[in-house]
C-alpha cells in the first residue's frame, strides 16, 4: 500500500475516528476489529494512509456507520477533484 503524506486528516480517516470514538473503542481494538495493525488504523485516521475501497464494508461494520457514506468520503480521498462525480456515475443515491 502507498503511502499518502498528508498535513491533514483524509475525509474518510475523519469520519472513522469520530466514530471509533463514540463508541469508545481503541484504535486498537478497531485494529483488531478489521484485521489491521493499530498503526495502520493510526494512520489510516491521520491521513498517512487511504482507506483502501475494499476495506470500506469492514469499517462501516465495525463502526456502524452508513457504508455508502464512508465509501463517499473515500473516494473523494482518492479522487478530490472528481470523486462525487465518480460516485453519482456508479449510480449510489446521493442525498
Amino acid at each position: 500500500m502507498a503511502r499518502v503524506w498528508r498535513r491533514s486528516r483524509t475525509h474518510a480517516g475523519r469520519l472513522i475516528r469520530k466514530a471509533r470514538q463514540e463508541l469508545n473503542i481503541t484504535q486498537s481494538e478497531m485494529a483488531r476489529r478489521v484485521g489491521y495493525s493499530q498503526q495502520h488504523v493510526n494512520f489510516i485516521e491521520s491521513g498517512a494512509y487511504r482507506l483502501p475501497i475494499s476495506s470500506v464494508d469492514e469499517f462501516a461494520l465495525v463502526l456502524n456507520i452508513d457504508e455508502t457514506a464512508l465509501m463517499r468520503a473515500a473516494l473523494n480521498d482518492l479522487m478530490p477533484d472528481s470523486g462525487w462525480e465518480v460516485v453519482k456515475k456508479a449510480g449510489v443515491p446521493v442525498k
